[in-house]
This record gives structure tokens, C-alpha cells and sequence, in this order.
């Protein structure tokens, strides 16, 4: 596994979920979801559950680095550049590594750079 991919990878996953959760470019799609804003985090109330999850998802760079690492990773096997980071994403626990590891980098960037308090 070549570093330079990975860095590459690390970087465009951060990059997307920044867009989607900090970005002035994103912020009247995060304004259509509610939101009980205590620090930029969402209290999931019984009412409209699936669109107060949606709002929290919106605003949590770990939370949507999971899923864009895995989106990324199932997407990129036709990717010259990532396909060889790669061979495991067949199975549910290499999936599943993957999302960590994009939500612990995606946290560590965000808290060195003040995305993720």
C-alpha cells in the first residue's frame, strides 16, 4: 500500500466531509434540517427523528468521514490511484476498518484544526 494513496485518500475524505459539515457552500442544505444546536451537535427528539439524524449527520465531520471513507472505498475499486488500498473492502470487518479509520483521521485532523470540538 503505497503512502502516498493513502495520504491522498485521508485527504479527499476529510476534504469531502469538511465541505458537507463546515463549508459556506453546504450551509442552506445543513439549514434545511433541524437542529437543537448545543456546540453544532444535534439532540435526536421523537419528533422528525430521521430528519433531526440527518441534521446531526450533517454537522458531524467524524460521523460523515464514516460513511464517505466507506462510500469512497466501495467506489474508488475502479480508481486507478486507490484501487490497490483497497482488497479488502469485500468483506463487512474490512469495510468496517476502513470507516474507522477515516472517522479516527477525519478526528484527529478536526481537532488539530478546529473542525471537530
Amino acid at each position: 500500500m503505497p503512502a502516498i494513496e493513502l495520504f491522498i485518500y485521508t485527504l479527499s475524505v476529510y476534504g469531502f466531509a469538511w465541505i458537507l459539515t463546515q463549508s459556506y457552500f453546504t450551509k442552506p442544505i445543513r439549514q434545511l434540517f433541524p437542529c437543537q444546536d448545543t456546540n453544532q451537535l444535534c439532540i435526536i427528539t421523537k419528533t422528525d427523528k430521521v430528519l433531526t439524524f440527518v441534521g446531526y449527520f450533517l454537522r458531524c465531520i467524524v460521523c460523515t468521514s464514516f460513511w464517505i471513507g466507506i462510500g469512497v472505498a466501495l467506489l474508488s475499486k475502479n480508481l486507478v490511484i486507490l484501487s490497490h488500498l483497497f482488497d479488502k473492502t469485500g468483506t463487512l470487518v474490512g469495510t468496517l476498518i476502513i470507516g474507522g479509520y477515516c472517522a479516527a483521521t477525519s478526528w484527529i485532523l478536526g481537532r488539530m484544526l478546529g473542525d471537530a470540538d
